[in-house]
């Protein structure tokens, strides 16, 4: 198992870069609110294989 969490490794809202601070800063409360549900869902293991998710939106692809 990966020690390091995709919270860990997507926590852009604790990453002191000026650039990263900004994109998140730029994210209303819902999105922010959003990308936290789905990076908890991760660490969960909840996933869906990328060739689930492509099959799905193929005919826009």
């Amino acid at each position: 198992m990966v020690s390091e969490t995709i919270t860990e490794k997507m926590s852009y809202q604790n990453n002191t870069s000026e650039e990263t601070q900004d994109w998140w800063l730029e994210l209303s409360k819902e999105e922010k609110k959003d990308i936290k549900i789905g990076l908890d869902q991760a660490n969960k293991g909840n996933l869906i294989k990328n060739d689930k998710v492509m099959n799905r939106f193929k005919k826009w692809h």
